[in-house]
């Protein structure tokens, strides 16, 4: 249950174009304009939709030096402090997995994961979202958008979060009809 004084932390790897990032910056707007108190984390310096996102809500940069850059968990630990945030929306597993590793032990803090990929495009990214599932905990919750993905996450990740929802992305598949 969300109150409208609260702050949410939404966090994404960067604004770039892509599916993910659109729904991350209508999702996040959303909120604004219902009142609430959204605060974004980027994890990259260039986000061409940055000028997508309602000016009114704060943003802050932490920069990697290089993919995996794990020491930026203290810079988001540090914003989740300063901004005296009590939940926090992640996008994709490589963002959970970079905010959550500090707060194992803290309950005090609630977090989100939202999936956008079903399949795993290689081994490698297989691996990598096997680690970062690895930190989810029964108090976190997921959502999916379609019950392919949810699927596909049992299957091939032996991910069966507790707390799950399924909320379509609301792509339009008449768009990509070949008629």
């Amino acid at each position: 249950r969300l109150d409208t004084e609260e702050k949410i932390l939404f966090i994404i790897h960067g604004l770039g174009f892509g599916g993910s990032e659109m729904f991350f910056i209508n999702l996040v707007n959303g909120f604004k304009s219902k009142g609430y108190h959204p605060v974004v984390l980027l994890l990259r310096e260039e986000n061409p939709l940055l000028n997508k996102l309602d000016p009114r809500i704060s943003v802050h940069i932490v920069k990697r030096r290089f993919r995996l850059d794990l020491g930026i968990s203290a810079g988001i630990k540090r914003i989740i402090r300063q901004e005296n945030i009590t939940k926090v929306f992640c996008v994709e597993p490589f963002s959970f997995f970079l905010s959550k590793r500090l707060f194992l032990f803290q309950k005090q803090v609630r977090f989100y994961l939202s999936l956008h990929n079903s399949i795993p495009i290689t081994k490698k990214k297989h691996l990598q979202d096997l680690l970062f599932l690895s930190l989810f905990q029964k108090n976190d919750k997921v959502i999916f958008i379609c019950n392919f993905q949810k699927q596909c996450y049992k299957e091939k990740y032996f991910f069966h979060p507790r707390i799950s929802q399924v909320i379509y992305n609301g792509i339009d598949i008449s768009h990509y009809s070949r008629e």
